[in-house]
C-alpha cells in the first residue's frame, strides 16, 4: 500500500492562559484556517481568528471578531459551538456559527453599508444538539433538543420541520440473511452444521454503550442529496435516520449493540462510518444508505484505552474518500483502505495529555484532500508509538525505523523467509520528539528531518550507525521549512526540498566535521513536489523549473546534457532539457505514474497502458502511440495500475493494482534491452535463457552482433553446454527482417 508521508507541518502556539480553542473551519477562498476560541466557564466570550501557515503564535493571528456569548438556557452552564462554517458562496467573506444554546450567528469579515458585522439571524428556543451544512451550502440541517430536524436555506428560512418518532423504525423492513458472516459459514458435519444458516447465532437489540455520551451527529452525503442523523431513540437504542433533501425519511439503521454517536458519510456515497463499542475493544462499522451493516474493522484499542484517552471517538472522511480520520481526545489516527482491508497510516498526537472530554478538533481541507488541521490547547506534533517513516541503506542490509523520538536500526539481510522478524541492532534517541522523515547516505550515515521550535524552521540531524550517536547539523540548508528529505539514487548524498520548491543537495564537508553540512542549491521548482527521484549518470546534476505545477519529477543525466521529467497534478508529463537544445515540451497529458530505468522512461496512462520511451544521448524522446498490438513499447495493463519500481537486471516491472496487491510483469521492451546488454558483455547463457523463458526469437543472439557471435561460437557452446539447448537454438535460425528490428531500440532505427 502507498503510505501517507508528512511533507509539511505548521505549528501554532496558543495562549495557555487564554480562551480554549473550540472549533475550526477552512476558508478555501484565502486558504486560511478560521479558529474559534471560547466560550469557557471562566469567560463567556467568543473570539474568531484567522490563521495562515506562517503564523507561529496567537499574537500573529488576525482577529476577525469578538463578542459576549452567555448561555441562554438555564440548564446549560456554558454555551458551545456545534458548527463553524465558512460560506464560500456568499458575496463577502461570511462565517456561520451554530451554538448549542440555540443561536445562529453570522459574522461578516467585511460588512457592507447597512450590515452588521455580528448578527444573530435565527434562534431555536429549545436549543440545538447538532448542525451541518450541505456540501453545496444550499441547506442547513439542525437537530433540536425537542427531537426535531430543521432544514433551512442559505438565507436561514425554514423549509422543513420533521419530528423524530418511535414509528420511524418501521420505515425499513430489514432482511439480512447474514451471508458472509462467520455464523452463516459451513462449520462441519456435526449438529452445529444442521442449524438454519439464515438465522444468526446472535441478534443485536441496539443496546446502548456504557461510554455513550448522548450526542447527536449529522452527516451529509457528498452530493448533498441525502443526510443522515445519528441519535438515541427513546433512551433504548441508537438509530441512524436517512432523509432526502425534501425531508422525506428514507430508511433507518438496523439495531447494533454498542453503537455510539460518531457518524461520517463517505463523500463517494457508498458507506456511512460509525463506532461500535464491544467491551474490550471498539470497531469502525459501516452502513449502507438502506440501513444495513456492510463490514467493519477493529481499532487498535484495549479496554484501558477505551476507558481513558479513547473514551471519546469521532470520525471524519477527507474530501476524496481515501482517508478516514479517527479522532480521540489526544490524537488522530489516519486509516486508508486497499483490497477491502483498512491500514493505519499515521497517528497525530498532542504534545501533552488532553484534558477535554471531547475528541480532538480536526478537520480536512474541503479542496485539498490530504490537508488536515488538528487544533487543541496543545501544540500538535507527530510522535507516539507507531512508525512514522522507514529507510533502507545502500546495500539493502539495514532498515531504519523512526518511532516517536528514537530511531531503531534493524538487520534485514538475515531475513530468509516470510514473516521472519529482523534483528534489532540498536536504537538512538533524537534531541527532539518532532522527527518526520529519514534517509540513508551510504551504509552508515542516517539523516533525520525534524521540526524546530518555530514553524518556519526545520532542522537536520545526523546519526552515525556504527556508534549510534546523533548530532544536529549546521548551517541549516534553507531559511524556509524543509518539506521532503530523500536519498539520491546512488546514496552518496541526500537531497532536500523546501516549501518554495527549491532542491538542495547536502553532503559532508572535506574535513568530515560531524556537526557541519555542505549545502548546494540545485534549482527551484514551481511548488513543493510530493516525490523526487534523481538519475545520476555524471558529475553534476542541474535542476530547472518547469512551466507548470509539478508534483513528481525525475532528472536524467547524460554525458551531453540533463533532461528533467515532471508530472503535474493534472497528469501532464513534461520533459525539459536543463542545458543545450530546447527539449522543454509536453510528452503526454494522461500520465498517472512514471519511473526512469537505464535507457528507458516508463510511465502509465489513464487509458491503462504501460509505455516505454527510449532515452539516448541525442535527447530524442519519441512517445509510442496507443498500439499495444503493434509496438513493443506499449503494453496494456489492468485498470488503475500504477508503477511501484522497476528491476532492470530482472527485466521486470512491479505494478500496484487499485485493490492494493502487487503484480510483476516482464515487458518486451525491457526483456529485449536486457538481452542486448547480455550480448554486449558476451553473457550468451543469460541471453539464451532469457529468450527461451520470454519466448523471444533466438535469431537475436546472432543478428544483434553477427561478427561478435561468429568469433565467439566456442564461448557460446561452452556457456550453453547442453546439446538440447544448442539444438533448440540451431532449429530457430533463419533470416527474418522482424528479427533484425529487434536488435536495436526503435528510436535508433529512424
Amino acid at each position: 500500500m502507498r503510505n501517507l508521508r508528512c511533507a509539511q507541518r505548521s505549528v501554532f502556539k496558543g495562549d495557555p492562559g487564554g480562551l480554549p480553542p473550540t472549533a475550526t473551519a477552512w476558508d478555501a477562498s484565502s486558504d486560511s484556517l478560521i479558529c474559534a476560541f471560547g466560550p469557557s466557564e471562566a469567560s463567556a466570550i467568543i473570539k474568531l481568528k484567522s490563521l495562515v501557515p506562517e503564523c507561529e503564535n496567537i499574537d500573529e493571528a488576525r482577529l476577525i471578531a469578538s463578542w459576549d456569548a452567555p448561555s441562554p438556557l438555564p440548564d446549560l452552564a456554558v454555551d458551545q459551538i456545534l458548527n463553524l462554517h465558512c460560506l464560500a458562496g456568499a458575496a463577502t467573506a461570511t462565517i456561520c456559527l451554530i451554538l448549542s444554546g440555540g443561536d445562529i450567528i453570522v459574522v461578516r469579515e467585511d460588512p457592507q453599508p447597512g450590515e452588521d458585522q455580528i448578527e444573530i439571524v435565527g434562534s431555536v428556543d429549545a436549543g440545538i444538539t447538532a448542525a451541518a451544512w450541505s456540501p453545496d451550502e444550499e441547506l442547513l440541517a439542525i437537530c433540536t433538543r425537542a427531537n426535531n430536524l430543521l432544514f433551512m436555506t442559505q438565507d436561514f428560512e425554514s423549509v422543513a420541520n420533521i419530528a423524530f418518532t418511535p414509528e420511524d423504525v418501521k420505515v425499513s423492513a430489514h432482511v439480512d440473511v447474514g451471508w458472509g458472516k462467520k455464523e452463516t459459514q459451513f462449520q462441519g458435519k456435526r449438529a452445529r452444521a444442521l442449524r438454519d444458516p439464515t438465522v444468526p447465532e446472535h441478534v443485536d437489540e441496539g443496546k446502548l454503550s456504557p461510554l455513550d455520551r448522548g450526542e447527536v451527529t449529522i452527516s451529509w452525503r457528498g452530493d448533498g442529496e441525502y443526510v443522515a442523523v445519528n441519535s438515541i431513540e427513546a433512551n433504548r437504542r441508537r438509530m441512524i435516520r436517512v432523509y432526502s433533501r425534501d425531508g422525506t425519511l428514507g430508511s433507518v439503521s438496523e439495531p447494533v449493540d454498542g453503537l455510539e454517536g460518531a457518524l461520517s458519510w463517505r463523500p463517494s456515497g457508498n458507506l456511512m462510518a460509525g463506532i461500535q463499542w464491544l467491551g474490550d475493544h471498539a470497531d469502525v462499522v459501516f452502513f449502507e444508505r438502506n440501513g444495513l451493516r456492510h463490514g467493519q474493522f477493529s481499532l487498535r484499542l484495549t479496554k484501558d484505552d477505551l476507558e481513558g484517552w479513547a473514551s471519546a471517538i469521532s470520525l471524519v472522511w477527507n474530501s476524496d474518500s481515501t482517508v478516514l480520520a479517527v479522532r480521540y481526545r489526544d490524537r488522530v489516527q489516519l486509516w486508508t483502505m486497499g483490497n477491502y482491508h483498512y491500514y493505519l497510516k499515521q497517528e497525530i498526537y498532542c504534545n501533552g495529555e488532553a484534558k477535554s472530554t471531547d475528541s480532538a478538533i480536526a478537520c480536512w481541507h474541503p479542496e485539498k484532500p490530504l490537508h488536515l488541521t488538528q487544533f487543541t490547547a496543545y501544540v500538535a506534533v507527530i510522535d507516539g508509538k507507531t512508525v512514522q517513516d522507514v529507510a533502507i541503506n545502500k546495500t539493502g542490509s539495514r532498515l531504519a525505523a523512526l518511532n516517536k523520538n528514537s530511531v531503531a536500526i534493524y538487520d534485514i539481510s538475515c531475513i530468509t523467509e516470510e514473516g521472519q522478524i529482523p534483528a534489532l541492532l540498536g536504537s538512538c534517541l533524537l534531541p527532539v520528539c518532532r522527527a518526520r522523515q529519514l534517509a540513508f547516505c551510504g551504509d552508515f550515515l542516517l539523516y533525520v528531518l525534524v521540526d524546530g521550535d518555530k514553524a518556519s524552521v526545520t532542522n537536520l540531524c545526523r546519526v552515525q550507525l556504527d556508534a549510534l550517536e546523533c548530532c544536529s547539523l549546521t548551517p541549516q540548508p534553507s531559511a524556509l521549512p524543509i518539506t521532503t528529505l530523500f536519498a539520491r539514487t546512488d546514496h552518496e548524498k541526500i537531497l532536500l526540498q523546501d516549501s518554495a520548491g527549491a532542491v538542495i543537495e547536502a553532503s559532508l564537508p572535506i574535513n568530515e566535521d560531524p556537526t557541519q553540512l555542505v549545502c548546494e542549491a540545485k534549482g527551484r521548482f514551481p511548488e513543493s513536489c510530493a516525490r523526487v527521484e534523481v538519475w545520476q549518470n555524471g558529475d553534476e546534476v542541474n535542476c530547472s523549473s518547469l512551466t507548470k505545477a509539478v508534483v513528481i519529477f525525475n532528472i536524467l543525466m547524460t554525458p551531453a546534457q540533463s533532461i528533467l521529467f515532471g508530472l503535474s497534478n493534472r497528469g501532464y508529463l513534461y520533459a525539459r532539457a536543463t542545458s543545450g537544445a530546447d527539449y522543454g515540451r509536453e510528452l503526454v497529458r494522461n500520465c498517472t505514474s512514471f519511473l526512469i530505468a537505464p535507457g528507458h522512461l516508463i510511465f502509465t496512462t489513464s487509458q491503462h497502458l504501460l509505455k516505454f520511451v527510449h532515452l539516448h544521448h541525442n535527447g530524442k524522446l519519441e512517445v509510442p502511440l496507443d498500439e499495444p498490438e503493434k509496438d513493443e513499447r506499449c503494453r496494456s495493463i489492468e485498470r488503475g495500475a500504477k508503477l511501484v519500481t522497476v528491476m532492470p537486471t530482472a527485466c521486470a516491472v512491479i505494478l500496484q493494482m487499485p485493490r492494493g496487491n502487487l503484480e510483476t510483469i516482464y515487458p518486451r521492451a525491457l526483456v529485449l534491452a536486457g538481452i542486448r546488454r547480455s550480448i554486449d558483455v558476451r553473457d550468451y547463457k543469460k541471453a539464451f535463457f532469457a529468450c527461451r523463458n520470454q519466448r523471444v526469437d533466438m535469431n537475436i543472439l546472432h543478428d544483434y552482433a553477427p561478427e561478435q557471435f561468429m568469433s565467439s561460437v566456442a564461448l557460446f557452446v561452452k556457456q550453453v553446454k547442453k546439446v538440447e539447448h544448442i539444438d533448440l537454438f540451431l532449429s530457430q535460425l533463419r533470416y527474418s527482417l522482424g528479427t533484425l528490428l529487434m536488435t536495436v531500440p526503435v528510436a535508433d532505427t529512424e
